[in-house]
């Protein structure tokens, strides 16, 4: 996920992200965290249909992030597996959320593929 065009739905959210960090211009420096992953999962935004634009982006940065055990080590560190754990109940009671269901489903099976043991122990 690259978002090079201002005409993209996340760019906004994600300059505002960016341009909020005084240090180093904007650049993000802690190369072992998850950057904007929990403002944009657990979104405040006051509009339903941009919260759920938020936690689907979230959840496909995730995906399209979770390559291997060490991406998933740092991922576990933040407790985003119990986050989405968590937020898995409230999906399957709604029947207007079943495509983010999915991806939450399609999300947990690539970090239990990504992570190994660690994941399945987890």
């Amino acid at each position: 996920l690259v978002l090079s065009k201002p005409r993209d739905d996340m760019y906004g959210q994600m300059n505002r992200y960016f341009l909020r960090l005084t240090d180093f211009h904007g650049a993000f420096q802690d190369c072992f965290g998850l950057p904007a992953f929990l403002s944009l999962y657990c979104s405040s935004s006051e509009e339903l249909s941009r919260c759920q634009a938020e936690r689907h982006w979230a959840l496909l940065s995730l995906k399209d992030g979770a390559v291997d055990g060490f991406c998933y080590r740092i991922i576990s560190q933040h407790h985003v597996p119990e986050l989405i754990m968590c937020s898995f109940d409230s999906l399957a009671d709604s029947p207007e959320s079943k495509s983010e269901l999915f991806l939450t489903i399609d999300v947990i099976e690539t970090l239990l593929r990504s992570g190994g043991t660690h994941a399945a122990n987890h």
